[in-house]
């Protein structure tokens, strides 16, 4: 069996569409990985959520390169799964239990911001994953600028906080370092 070269590899997972779930908005590691396998089992290999970041981080004009290995190496709660966005573009949801309350970080590949959204502990987790999805369907449908503005003026999603965090493209070292500030001064 032929193996996929990590090229091919890494397009094949930032450009699926997974058509058996159109309604769906995230998607497990599994739901990748049978929807591939569906399609063209010479010399795929099942990957995990971790496996999937690296591959993707190997490409050397990863954007929000250092914000992905942040988010999923020191961020995400090592006890829960990392899901995936496909649709506007090919995404990551972290979750992060804060002392307060739970975070759901939205990086997008390749992006300049990073949604954050922050709830209450007191819903069970399933509850709010099915909460964040909603966003991002939201987000999907009436794209991220109309999202931030209806969101800014209390239109949208007002029992949930969401802030965005903008990526510094001045100075590479200094602008992760401001990103990562202000990213932990919201997880409360």
């Amino acid at each position: 069996m032929p193996k996929y070269p990590k090229k091919h590899k890494i397009r094949k997972i930032t450009n699926l569409h997974i058509t058996d779930k159109p309604d769906k908005n995230l998607f497990t590691v599994n739901d990748i990985n049978s929807q591939i396998n569906n399609f063209n089992n010479e010399g795929y290999s099942n990957e995990n959520e971790l496996d999937i970041i690296q591959l993707i981080l190997s490409k050397k004009d990863i954007r929000n390169k250092k914000q992905l290995q942040y988010l999923s190496g020191f961020k995400q709660n090592p006890t829960e799964k990392i899901l995936f966005t496909l649709k506007p573009l090919f995404g990551f949801l972290f979750f992060i239990e804060g002392k307060n309350k739970n975070h759901f970080c939205w990086e997008l590949l390749d992006t300049h911001a990073t949604y954050v959204w922050s709830l209450d502990k007191l819903d069970s987790q399933k509850n709010q994953i099915t909460r964040i999805e909603e966003c991002i369907g939201l987000i999907k449908n009436i794209g991220r600028n109309n999202y931030k503005t209806n969101y800014s003026k209390n239109l949208i999603d007002s029992d949930i906080l969401f802030n965005t965090i903008n990526h510094s493209e001045s100075d590479e070292k200094n602008g992760f370092l401001d990103w990562k500030a202000r990213l932990n001064e919201l997880l409360i």
